[in-house]
């Protein structure tokens, strides 16, 4: 059997549920239409959705939420490594307090160097600080938790990973041919605007599909409630597959997956049967994590704060 899924968005328990309801095995395949990462978990989804696809059981389609980690990885800087610059700086700061005529010119060779690994750390220390607790509250969920775990090689293994995703893929299915793609597609618009595909909305959903050869798009991306809000003016909960009864030319399978009232949802294209598994959560995330991160990002100001800020006026705050 031949299985579509999408939008799981990190949450493994709703994965594993999904893949228990189809009985799914060695003889079927599933496509995963993208955004596997952020909001609802780490990346642990994404290593079972390899391990699938090391046994020819799974096809992940790149989207827009692999992109941006894409993006990450490579402004990213491993824990360790900044760990380690910051220790060659105090080293070198220290080795200064034994200054005499016998090593002072080796000593002032090494100044360059100490400036550079100063400012090196400072920036990296900060600014890789805030990016991560910015992130784990607001867009990418766990996701910076598993980057401070990994080190420089990991990080290369998962880029090389991620950008070994395909964008879109045809298959024929009882004599009917689909495109699998993330957010949708446009003939026209893959000559001009390559990224089109990561962030295409109601340009795709609302029109007929521009395609040379008559073909069904199955896709992800847009959760079909917004896709009923805009397009019918109808409200569904919780959410559900949506066929485009206008166009007879687009399926829309992402079912808010990581939203409260939201389902998995994973089509059958042999049979067209639907399947769902409910979210349970009332949040996006557990409110734990969130009172975690934003307990951290306190502490982070109120340090910046007790540092450089000259009195109260000055101070910098969140949340109040």
């Amino acid at each position: 059997m031949i299985y579509v899924t999408s939008d799981i968005h990190g949450r493994l328990d709703l994965f594993e549920k999904m893949l228990e309801k189809i009985n799914f095995n060695d003889n079927d395949k599933l496509f995963v239409l993208g955004d596997m990462v952020d909001r609802g978990g780490d990346l642990s989804l994404l290593s079972k959705i390899h391990k699938l696809q090391s046994k020819g059981m799974c096809i992940p389609i790149m989207g827009n939420h692999e992109k941006i980690l894409l993006n990450i990885l490579d402004m990213y800087t491993p824990k360790a490594e900044i760990e380690s610059l910051i220790k060659e700086t105090r080293i070198l700061k220290n080795s200064f307090a034994y200054v005499n005529d016998n090593n002072i010119m080796a000593l002032l060779q090494t100044v360059p160097k100490l400036r550079y690994l100063k400012k090196q750390s400072q920036l990296l220390s900060s600014e890789i600080n805030l990016f991560r607790y910015f992130n784990g509250v607001a867009i990418n969920g766990y996701i910076s938790d598993s980057l401070n775990k990994m080190t420089r090689k990991d990080m290369i293994q998962l880029k090389e990973y991620l950008t070994s995703m395909p964008t879109g893929i045809k298959v024929e299915v009882n004599g009917k041919k689909y495109l699998l793609v993330h957010a949708g597609y446009s003939e026209v618009k893959e000559q001009t605007d390559p990224k089109h595909k990561f962030n295409i909305r109601e340009e795709f959903f609302m029109n007929k599909v521009i395609s040379s050869e008559p073909m069904t798009v199955v896709f992800g991306h847009t959760t079909t409630n917004n896709i009923r809000a805009i397009k019918e003016h109808t409200l569904k909960y919780p959410y559900t597959i949506w066929y485009d009864e206008e166009f007879k030319d687009k399926i829309g399978i992402d079912c808010g997956a990581c939203y409260p009232n939201g389902q998995l949802a994973c089509l059958c294209l042999d049979t067209m049967e639907e399947f769902y598994v409910k979210n349970n959560l009332d949040t996006i995330v557990p409110i734990s994590y969130i009172n975690s991160k934003i307990a951290g990002y306190r502490k982070m100001v109120d340090n910046v704060n007790a540092q450089y800020a000259p009195d109260i006026e000055h101070e910098i705050s969140i949340f109040k």
